[in-house]
């Protein structure tokens, strides 16, 4: 969450705000751009080492 935060929060920097605040501030356009950022971070994550 706190990655999804710094590139995304805005320009505040305020990475104590709430996920859900962050995502209902996004602007519509970027919002299916961020959850595709969202899922290959998650995809990296679980691939085998």
């Amino acid at each position: 969450q706190l990655l999804f935060k710094r590139m995304h929060a805005g320009s505040s920097h305020n990475f104590g705000i709430d996920i859900n605040k962050v995502v209902d501030e996004m602007p519509v356009d970027k919002l299916d751009w961020a959850m595709q950022q969202v899922q290959r971070s998650l995809d990296k994550i679980k691939e085998p080492k």
